[in-house]
């Protein structure tokens, strides 16, 4: 997320969370603090920021967002890139860094499509379903552009939900066509799988256990490139 953002021409990374999610030892010992080394790394400042929570009260929370985000904008500079440890509230802060003109990466479980502008949502909504994103980002990319803000939104191309879904089911019909091994798993066709389905870089890595060290080889952790609006 801070190499996107880098890549964006980011010069400050700003990581918004609410206070009892830096409790969580994944989101508090580990994210966070590969992030704010990664953005040191690369030349930016992180900043940390909090956020009312848990989110109960959304109006409150939004108006929380649309006058934190302009002053942090305003402090950092329209480079900075705003990231919040909350898929929650993503939608929020998207339309208030739109307005700010600043930057915004989106969240390794986020959903592309709550970052969209509300006329490109609303045209892609067809027939009880949403249109694939690949076909909105044209209209969302020209709504951007009257904004002064193209390339200056990172987004998943797909929530991975879906593109794990849709990988695994994918893989077991060439598991039942006999295209793949019967015994373990083809890390290298499960990749091509979720490539061909993202349309992005997805790298799978084993998880590995803390207390061994030892990797488990079925338990993947998957990296999936961003878009750039």
């Amino acid at each position: 997320m801070a190499q996107k953002a880098s890549e964006m021409g980011a010069t400050t990374f700003l990581h918004y969370s609410r206070p009892d999610q830096m409790s969580w030892h994944n989101l508090a010992n580990l994210r966070r603090e590969v992030m704010k080394s990664e953005a040191g790394w690369l030349g930016m400042e992180f900043v940390d920021a909090t956020y009312p929570g848990p989110v109960l009260d959304r109006n409150a929370t939004h108006q929380f967002f649309a006058e934190d985000v302009p002053n942090m904008t305003s402090l950092h500079g329209v480079d900075t890139a705003f990231f919040s440890a909350s898929c929650a509230v993503h939608k929020m802060l998207f339309e208030t860094v739109v307005d700010a003109g600043a930057m915004l990466v989106d969240s390794c479980c986020g959903d592309p499509y709550k970052l969209l502008l509300h006329p490109v949502r609303e045209a892609g909504w067809s027939e009880g379903r949403f249109l694939p994103l690949l076909e909105l980002l044209p209209a969302q990319r020209e709504l951007l552009a009257e904004k002064n803000m193209l390339g200056r939104i990172a987004a998943l191309p797909e929530t991975s939900e879906t593109v794990l879904t849709a990988a695994a089911a994918e893989y077991a019909i060439k598991w039942i066509k006999g295209e793949v091994p019967k015994e373990g798993l083809d890390i290298e066709v499960l990749r091509q799988i979720m490539e061909d389905l993202s349309g992005v870089r997805v790298v799978l890595t084993p998880h590995r256990d803390e207390e061994t060290g030892e990797n488990i080889e079925n338990f993947l952790l998957m990296h999936m490139g961003y878009i750039v609006f």
